[in-house]
Order: C-alpha cells, then structure tokens, then sequence
C-alpha cells in the first residue's frame, strides 16, 4: 500500500504485504515527483526484486526487512541518479552479492546493517562515496576477514567509515588498506578483533579528526601512527588488552595533545599492573625519561618541554632549540 499521495510527495513508502511487488514499486519509480523510495518488507517475495525497475528520478533508497524473511534483491544495470542507499535485511536466506553494488556509479552514502554480505565488497570504483557505514553485518564468505586495499582503497572523497561489529570480525588491516583517503575524516573500527595497527595505517588520511578502535585485541600502538595527523583529536581505544611497558610511556604525555580516552586504557599484561590504567604515572616511575623525538607528536600540538620548541626535518617531528639548519648561538639565537 501507497502511504504518501504521490502527487504531492518527494518520498513514497511502500509497505509489502504480498507477493508481487513490481506494479506498486513500478507507480512510485515512474512517478516524476517521486525521488525518495522506502520498502518495508513484510512477507516472502515470489523472486528476485530488482533495482532495475528503478528510474533515474529515484535518488534515495531505503530497504528494510521487518520481519526477517528471505529476500533476493538483484541489479543488472546502472542507476544513475541513486545517491544514498540503506540497507538492513535481518533473514538468514538474505544475501547482498558482490556484484550488487556495480551499479550505483554516483553514490554517496551507503549505509548496510543487519545484513548478509557475500564477503567485503570491493567499493574503491564508487568514487562519489562519501560515507560508508556497515553495522552488526555478516561476510558470509570471508573467514579470516582482513580489510584490503580494494575495499575502499583510492576514495579520495570518502570522509566517514565505519565496520563495527561484523561477523566475522575485522582481524587485520593492510598498510595500504587506506591508500588514497585523503579526505578521511572519522575511522570507527570499533567492535572487531584487531591484534595491531601497523604506523603506517594512516599515512594517507591526514584530515583525520576521530578515531574509534575500542573493543579489539590491540596490545601495542605505535606513536608514529598518529605523528603526521595535525587534525585527529579524539581517540577511543578502550576496551583493548593493552601490555603496559615503557613502550606506551608517549600515550601518558598525547594526553595532553588529544582530547582521548588514552587516560581510560587499562593494562591487561603484565600481570602485577593489570587492571591499572595504560598512562597511569604510577606506572612510569621506573621507565627511563621519554626521549625528547616522542615528546613532539606533530607540529599543531607540540608537546615539547620549553624552552624548546617542535620543529619538522626530514622524516619526522623533532624537538629542538633551533629549526633544521639551524645552530644556537650564545644570546639563544638561531642561524
């Protein structure tokens, strides 16, 4: 049944109570003042639904499954015009092919939850994407789930990407998994079964301003993973075994540059500091004193002791009286 009168609504929603659907979905789609498309689903469809009844008017697609029944939604040829795409389809037969998301060559937004994928889809030809959010899914066909460069790899304009709490879980992520996001915004990875984050993961996103990792296995982090992101502000890595060395000493001073829940992590390993919190002073009473190089994550929030000062060279931030090239003379003058 037709809930909006399509004459003078932008959206049509549709509620499927039996099973042929293409006449109804047919009238909205060929309707001009329609460009929004919701479909509630209510009962097994007799086949496949097609996306290729859609016309180029429709640029907003919503499907949801409501009762958790099988449902088949194909697509043999492109929609031009859709630009976001939501999908939660709750059935144990509902399966979202590969091939599916072919055909959507100006998306923006794609959100999917409680949905069956056929394995991580390779998304790096939508290079319209702006958003990419995947909740509570599963990638039927991807046991040992490790996110590769042809997942999303080369969207220079993807700005918010999140996979959280897949089935499988996320175990690991390629160097050159985000290669080419330069516009990245917010990584949420929360919810996985993430062992390590390799330095070089966010070479490429430099806008970064947000950052969640929380409930992963992560036991270590490297300072130079976050060194070249002036933007990044917030951080989440609650909820990680994290070992507790003199290694981790730079999260107790980043603190002081990110507005993070650093101060929350909790030890798991070694055992006489488990339980005590990661950036604890406590806990470094007996580390020697951080090296001045990890005392300057980047140049926007220097964390240098005065009276010197953070200064760019070569390959990474440093802490220093003078600026590469640079030598103090007496007075404390730099030539």
């Amino acid at each position: 049944s037709v809930r909006e009168n399509l004459k003078h609504s932008t959206t049509c929603v549709i509620n499927i109570k039996q099973h042929s659907v293409s006449q109804l979905i047919g009238g909205c789609a060929n309707n001009n003042n329609i460009n929004g498309l919701v479909l509630n689903i209510n009962t097994s469809l007799d086949g496949p639904f097609s996306l290729d009844i859609l016309t180029d008017n429709i640029f907003y697609l919503d499907i949801r499954n409501l009762q958790a029944i099988p449902v088949n939604i194909t697509a043999t040829k492109n929609i031009p015009n859709l630009r976001i795409l939501t999908i939660g389809i709750q059935g144990s037969f509902s399966i979202i092919n590969n091939s599916f998301f072919y055909y959507f060559p100006r998306i923006e937004k794609i959100s999917i939850y409680n949905t069956i994928l056929q394995s991580i889809p390779s998304l790096s030809h939508l290079h319209t994407l702006t958003y990419l959010g995947i909740q509570n899914s599963v990638f039927l066909n991807s046991p040992n789930t490790q996110i590769e460069e042809e997942f999303v790899g080369g969207l220079y304009q993807l700005k918010y990407l999140q996979i959280s709490n897949p089935s499988p879980p996320i175990s690991s992520i390629s160097d050159l998994a985000l290669r080419g996001l330069s516009s990245l915004a917010t990584l949420m990875l929360d919810y996985n079964n993430i062992h390590s984050v390799s330095e070089n993961l966010l070479q490429y996103s430099h806008q970064l301003n947000s950052l969640s990792l929380c409930h992963n296995n992560i036991t270590y982090l490297h300072f130079r993973t976050f060194q070249q992101l002036p933007f990044l502000t917030w951080i989440d890595m609650t909820d990680n075994p994290f070992n507790c060395s003199c290694d981790l000493q730079w999260m107790y001073t980043a603190n002081h540059a990110y507005n993070t829940s650093l101060m929350s992590i909790i030890c798991k390993y070694p055992a006489e500091y488990e339980e005590s919190k990661a950036t604890s002073q406590d806990l470094y009473t007996l580390c020697p004193p951080l090296p001045l190089s990890l005392q300057c994550l980047n140049k926007s929030t220097p964390l240098c002791p005065s009276p010197l000062s953070c200064y760019n060279t070569a390959h990474s931030y440093q802490c220093s009286t003078c600026p590469p090239g640079y030598g103090q003379v007496s007075d404390s003058r730099c030539l």
